[in-house]
């Protein structure tokens, strides 16, 4: 796309791949201004590294950037938002037994929707970032589809971008390698070019989930009882929030045979444990659910990931589901049907729907189907 007279922010960490992505759009003739947002103070971390991708340090490696490559520089204030909208969701969510993907509700309720709806009311055309993803132009609007990279591909967390939002957003990274990248960073002389990226989530550095939930809810989780799947109690965990569906390690309890955790109890503050073979499920229900192209038919096949950089399965859409919570809280649920079971199906995560390479939908994950 030719960028003359064409205006875009881009969403920038400090990182070499929106950095990048500012450099190769500022080529193609965009006007070009960087946007860093402020998330959450220090106080409100856990251990949150300072390289973080919205830290003081990040801010600052952004702006270099910018200055290198002549253009613009913004910093906003998102921390309002992103603790109402991520921070105190991912702790509700923890303390009720789920496993949430806040780098999910970030892209969904963030940069997607709030950054966005800004940066397009201060007159720029374009939201650009530094995901591995492509959109591309189909009958009647715009899809998002896997990046070249397979190993870096990012589509997964961006399965709510439907047509209308793609319209506005760039991805300018979609057709490169990871490897490209960094060749192109160096080649420009990018501060960043041989910075390390950022693994944990932005406010929990370290996985150090208990510390955020213990700041924001004190004395909201605790010991309690672990159960094997005949009802009696085994043993004692931790706190549930240093739990997941499909976890093996520790649980601290002596058994014949490896124990894993099967299901999570929020309500009762409760672990119930197995054998590996009682972790295989037939199938999920998803509620919250994106669809690029309308609501499939039941039985349309699709590619399914029920986790970030899991291997897809080929699973049915069998339609409306009733589930418990989705139904009391009013909100709609799907079923897919997998080919063949699958471990480790955890509540709060998200499922994404593949045709091929092509994003066909998703949601977040409310229950296992159960063999």
């Amino acid at each position: 796309m030719d960028g003359k007279d064409k205006k875009v922010a881009v969403a920038m960490s400090g990182g070499v791949d929106s950095s990048v992505a500012a450099l190769l759009l500022k080529e193609r003739g965009f006007e070009v201004a960087g946007f860093h947002m402020s998330l959450f103070d220090a106080a409100e971390g856990g251990g949150a590294a300072p390289g973080a991708c919205c830290s003081e340090e990040s801010s600052l490696a952004a702006r270099a950037v910018c200055d290198a490559i002549g253009a613009d520089f913004f910093c906003l204030d998102f921390k309002e938002a992103f603790r109402n909208l991520v921070i105190v969701p991912f702790v509700e969510s923890y303390l009720a037994g789920r496993t949430p993907n806040p780098c999910v509700e970030c892209n969904r309720a963030v940069k997607f929707d709030a950054l966005l709806k800004d940066i397009k009311g201060l007159g720029f055309d374009f939201l650009a970032t530094g995901h591995y993803a492509r959109r591309e132009r189909a009958v009647g609007g715009w899809r998002l589809r896997r990046g070249a990279d397979r190993l870096k591909d990012q589509s997964y967390f961006l399965y709510m971008l439907d047509s209308p939002a793609l319209e506005s957003i760039l991805f300018p990274l979609g057709e490169l390698t990871k490897d490209e990248v960094r060749r192109i960073a160096l080649g420009a002389g990018l501060p960043s070019a041989e910075r390390e990226e950022s693994q944990d989530i932005c406010f929990a550095g370290d996985g150090a989930y208990e510390q955020v939930i213990e700041r924001a809810r004190p004395g909201g989780f605790a010991p309690g009882p672990i159960f094997d799947v005949s009802g009696k109690e085994i043993g004692r965990h931790t706190g549930i929030v240093n739990y997941t569906v499909g976890q093996r390690r520790g649980m601290g309890v002596s058994a014949a045979e490896p124990l894993y955790v099967l299901k999570i109890l929020g309500a009762e503050n409760a672990i119930i444990a197995g054998p590996r073979s009682e972790l295989a499920a037939s199938g999920l229900a998803f509620a919250e659910a994106v669809f690029q192209f309308g609501e499939p038919r039941p039985g349309a096949f699709y590619d399914a990931v029920v986790r970030h950089k899991s291997k897809p399965v080929r699973a049915e859409y069998k339609g409306e589901y009733r589930c418990g919570q989705a139904e009391d809280e009013g909100r709609r649920a799907h079923a897919i049907i997998f080919e063949n079971p699958v471990d480790g199906i955890a509540p709060g995560q998200s499922v994404v729907l593949y045709d091929g390479d092509v994003v066909a939908g998703g949601g977040i994950i409310e229950k296992a189907i159960e063999k």
